[in-house]
C-alpha cells in the first residue's frame, strides 16, 4: 500500500469527519504540557486512552516503546516520539497534545505555543522521515506558519 503521508492541504474539519467525530469536542481529549518533565506521562496518557478505546480493533496495543524498537508499524508511537521531541527541542512551552476520537480512526495534534515554523522546509530524513513514510496521513494547521501538526489514523 502506497503511503498518504503529508498532506498540506488537509484540514481538521475534513480529517474530523474522516474519523467519524461530527463535533470537534465529541470524544476529545487535550494534555497540557507547562514543562518538558511532564512530557513523558503526558505521551503514555495519549498511548492508554487509546489502546482503552480501540483495544478491539488492534491487533496489538500501542506502545511508545515500539519507536525505541524500530517498529514502524506502531505509526502512534513514532509520530508522538517524532513530532513531540521536534517541538520540545524548536518551541517554547507550554505544549499540547490534543486528541480527537471517532468511528474510524482518531486525530492527534502536537501543538507549540508562540513559535511557528514553515513545514514546506522539512527536509527528508532524519526525524521527519517517518512523516514521508506514515501509512496515514500527516498534516497541519498551517503548511507555511505550522504550530500544530497532527496524525489522522484510520482503521483499515
Amino acid at each position: 500500500m502506497m503511503p498518504v503521508a503529508v498532506n498540506p492541504s488537509k484540514t481538521l474539519a475534513e480529517a474530523l469527519i474522516n474519523i467519524g467525530n461530527s463535533i470537534e469536542k465529541e470524544q476529545y481529549a487535550e494534555l497540557v504540557m507547562p514543562t518538558a518533565q511532564d512530557f513523558q506521562d503526558r505521551l503514555w496518557e495519549i498511548v492508554d486512552m487509546l489502546n482503552e478505546q480501540y483495544s478491539q480493533l488492534l491487533s496489538s496495543p500501542f506502545d511508545l516503546y515500539n519507536w525505541m524498537n524500530h517498529n514502524r508499524e506502531d505509526e502512534v508511537a513514532y509520530f508522538l516520539n517524532e513530532a513531540s521531541s521536534n517541538v520540545i527541542n524548536h518551541a517554547e512551552f507550554p505544549l499540547t497534545i490534543q486528541l480527537w476520537m471517532g468511528k474510524k480512526g482518531f486525530i492527534i495534534a502536537v501543538k507549540q505555543a508562540r513559535k511557528s515554523f514553515n513545514a514546506a522546509e522539512i527536509a527528508p530524513g532524519g526525524g521527519f522521515a517517518f512523516f514521508n513514510e506514515c501509512k496515514n496521513s500527516i498534516f497541519w494547521d498551517d503548511f507555511l506558519q505550522a504550530k500544530i501538526v497532527y496524525l489522522e489514523y484510520l482503521f483499515r
